[in-house]
């Protein structure tokens, strides 16, 4: 789910401090497109590309994009589930945080995961998208909102879910 943009400051900080580069052995090298806050958010985004072919494939588009996406359990989260809020724009990227609740069990996160990053895809391709409204009024043109005003869904982030969740059975069945 797409929630209207209220990114917590703690976020917002750490996406204008982090650079979008790291230096391995004198050498420049591009830093994950997709970060975790915490160890757990971090572990979560490991998992989930080697388990998930859908969301391995995600994270590399938006690794050829100019997003830089971080990802969190908040212990305020006041949806049920998950959503993606726009940080910033500048220096040549652009941020987003996706929040998800804890308390789901991790193939339940790690669906989650997988739509709120097909969202992320969604405004990579959107190079309009460089502000808190130019993200809402992105939403507004191309997703459909949900029972609060300040949520949105598009269909192919469902389909992300859904697809994802099918990968995580397949590879939980027996004998496999």
């Amino acid at each position: 789910m797409h929630r209207a943009p209220s990114a917590c400051a703690f976020g917002l900080t750490l996406a204008l401090l982090t650079p979008a580069t790291l230096v391995a052995k004198g050498r420049e090298l591009p830093a994950p497109a997709v970060r975790g806050l915490q160890p757990e958010t971090a572990a979560l985004v490991q998992q989930a590309r080697a388990r998930s072919a859908t969301v391995k494939a995600l994270v590399d588009v938006l690794g050829r994009s100019d997003l830089v996406v971080y990802v969190e359990f908040p212990p305020y989260l006041d949806s049920a589930t998950a959503h993606t809020s726009f940080l910033a724009a500048f220096g040549g990227h652009r941020y987003l945080i996706v929040s998800i609740n804890p308390r789901h069990v991790v193939e339940e996160r790690i669906a989650l995961l997988g739509h709120e990053l097909q969202h992320a895809v969604e405004i990579a391709g959107a190079p309009e998208v460089r502000s808190e409204e130019t993200f809402h009024r992105f939403y507004l043109r191309e997703a459909w909102s949900t029972s609060d005003p300040r949520h949105y869904e598009t269909t192919a982030a469902q389909q992300a879910e859904e697809m994802v969740r099918r990968e995580l059975q397949v590879r939980e069945l027996p004998g496999r």
